[in-house]
């Protein structure tokens, strides 16, 4: 789904997780059954779906797309960063060279952090300060899984679920409170 937010040349991805139910109900669920995957995150296991957000500087959401859990957090990117141009900026997980050249023909550049295995290219001055404001996309996911209540167990069909993301997701684009004022150094 994408939104017209107003373009800024400056972009930031992440994903977030919906859990749909805890681990030890996984059997017993049936509400998602055939269509939520396992997959692990961070924090461990879990069963449900991803959140995948792209957004600009000032926290405005450009693209989001919900995959399953078992589904690569670069995947759904080459499909996401139609409406962008610019530099995408996203952590240590969206690192992939068959990616960076994909969207380089997007006209879209890439800067992520380095892993430790990786030898560590050299970034403008500019580019790290971006890097560090990288929990603008954190705030965001976390007022559309708390605030907006995305992250709800307690869907009773797919079709609610799908109709209670896309309503929330509207909902903070919308909301004045949710736009930040950021000042760049």
């Amino acid at each position: 789904m994408f939104i017209t937010p107003s373009p800024s040349g400056i972009a930031f991805v992440d994903s977030s997780k919906l859990q749909v139910c805890h681990n030890l109900l996984i059997l017993r669920y049936q509400v998602f059954k055939g269509t939520a995957k396992r997959g692990k995150g961070m924090m461990g296991w879990f069963y449900g779906f991803k959140l995948h957000l792209i957004i600009n500087n000032q926290g405005s959401i450009i693209s989001v797309t919900v995959t399953t859990d078992n589904v690569d957090d670069r995947k759904p990117i080459s499909e996401m960063v139609n409406e962008i141009w610019g530099c995408l900026y996203g952590n240590k997980g969206y690192i992939s060279g068959p990616l960076e050249r994909e969207l380089a023909d997007k006209r879209v550049d890439t800067d992520n952090g380095c892993k430790k295995n990786i030898k560590p290219k050299v970034m403008k001055r500019w580019d790290r300060r971006i890097l560090r404001k990288r929990f603008i996309i954190e705030t965001v996911s976390n007022q559309l899984k708390n605030i907006s209540r995305i992250g709800n167990f307690r869907h009773r069909s797919e079709e609610n679920f799908i109709i209670h993301l896309i309503e929330d997701s509207l909902l903070i684009r919308s909301n004045k409170k949710t736009i930040f004022k950021i000042t760049w150094f």
